[in-house]
């Protein structure tokens, strides 16, 4: 018994040394999470949390964007449908405008025909007039005048005939004044007379060259019978002047006829004139009255023209109103939508950035207790090694001791000393076991880490 006191298989239940002490106590107190699955959704769940948000927020800003092309697109129908309904009104005012301008064409051309048709009338009349008064010059240079006058009756002619002749030129001047001012007159209200701007070339090509040869033969014309009066009483002077050959009663008989003549031929161009001049004076009017009573027309149709387009454009500012302000709305919704995504977006690089640097912390700090770790279970494990070959040495000698004793108590105590021992190799066996398995938890739980 007191040689199995001695044994060093007793003390191999405690501990050899200060350090392995306390390196189990280490390994005791190092206690990991069982479920290391729940600490990781633990961790992540904010992350989770963030991206799931994040979604909704991206969902709702597509909806909101779908509605807002939906409703643009809407108001852009609604816009189409108005202008297209604008353009079917401005065609019919249109068209309404074009035949009135062609009633006012219609009615012009009628007038010009009229004047042209006057016009032809008077010139025909004129042409008449010169007829007669050169068929009644011709039979005054015709008849043989008397040669036997005597110089003191030439001398009483030749002032009477001079002042008719000067009568008569005053009077043709201020009848060619008084056709000049009326033509000019009426060229000046025919040029103020507002045409429509849609004339066709052709009847403006037509009418004013008309208008000019008119003019320029009623210029002719004027000037034909002033040069004949002019002519007609130089060669009634020239023929006085020879009167040499015809009695006294001839004489006198012929002079009074002609004047006659001429004087009956004057008061009938005179009148000619004048009714020339109180027809273009009627024409004048009747355009006047005319032109106003188409003015007339137009203004009631003008008027309801402008009262038809303000309700129109009242209505499409109307409705454009609340399409503009639906529109700004919307804008600004998005604005701020948009601002509030850019804000969580910001917070969310803010919190990203702050978990990678907590990440890096923890690596840092994990980094030298992991080689910590590693170097306690190297220990721990040649320790476990040594104690396990002590004890396979403390056997074998137990086995040689237990071969020389005899006695029975002897080997009862042998064999409670084998049991002790055998309890012990079990301990230290299941210690190590449990290390393994700490040090697996310890490897995965630092390669989740790496790969988070």
């Amino acid at each position: 018994m007191k040689d199995l006191k001695k044994l060093p298989a007793n003390d191999s239940n405690r501990p050899n040394t200060n350090e392995e002490r306390s390196d189990d106590d280490h390994a005791e107190n190092f206690v990991l999470p069982i479920d290391l699955q729940d600490l990781e959704l633990v961790r992540l769940q904010p992350h989770v949390q963030l991206q799931q948000q994040q979604q909704a927020q991206l969902c709702q800003q597509v909806q909101l964007e779908h509605r807002l092309q939906q409703a643009q697109l809407c108001q852009q129908v609604h816009l189409q449908q108005q202008q297209q309904a604008q353009l079917c009104q401005q065609v019919q005012l249109q068209q309404q405008q074009q035949a009135q301008l062609r009633q006012q064409v219609q009615l012009q051309v009628q007038q010009r025909q009229a004047q042209l048709h006057h016009q032809v009338q008077l010139e025909q009349q004129q042409q008449q007039q010169q007829e007669a008064q050169r068929m009644v010059d011709d039979h005054g240079k015709d008849i043989e005048l008397p040669t036997d006058r005597r110089h003191r009756e030439i001398a009483q002619v030749r002032p009477q005939q001079r002042k008719a002749q000067l009568h008569r030129q005053a009077q043709l001047q201020q009848q060619q004044q008084q056709q000049q001012h009326a033509q000019r007159s009426y060229d000046d209200h025919a040029k103020n007379v507002e045409l429509p701007t849609d004339l066709q070339d052709l009847e403006l090509v037509q009418l004013q060259p008309q208008q000019k040869e008119s003019q320029l033969h009623q210029q002719v014309q004027l000037q034909q019978q002033q040069h004949r009066t002019e002519r007609s009483g130089d060669h009634h002077a020239e023929d006085i002047e020879m009167l040499t050959d015809r009695p006294h009663q001839e004489m006198a008989q012929l002079q009074p006829q002609q004047r006659q003549l001429q004087l009956l031929q004057q008061v009938q161009l005179q009148q000619q004139q004048k009714a020339q001049l109180r027809q273009k004076e009627q024409l004048r009017q009747q355009q006047q009255q005319q032109q106003e009573v188409q003015l007339d027309q137009q203004r009631p149709l003008q008027q309801a023209q402008l009262d038809q387009q303000r309700p129109l454009q009242q209505a499409q500012l109307d409705q454009q109103r609340p399409l503009q302000q639906a529109q700004l709305d919307q804008q600004s919704q998005i604005q701020h939508h948009q601002q509030q995504v850019q804000i969580h977006l910001q917070s969310w690089r803010e919190k990203h950035k702050l978990q990678k640097q907590v990440q890096e912390t923890m690596q840092y700090q994990l980094d030298p207790l992991q080689q910590t770790l590693q170097q306690q279970i190297v220990k721990t494990h040649e320790q476990l090694k040594l104690d396990l070959q002590q004890s396979q040495n403390s056997l074998h000698y137990a086995q040689l001791l237990v071969q020389d004793m005899h006695s029975e108590s002897r080997q009862i105590a042998m064999m409670q000393q084998l049991e002790a021992q055998e309890d012990v190799l079990r301990i230290l066996h299941h210690q190590q076991q449990q290390l393994s398995l700490q040090q697996e938890q310890i490897m995965q739980l630092l390669q989740q880490q790496q790969k988070h």
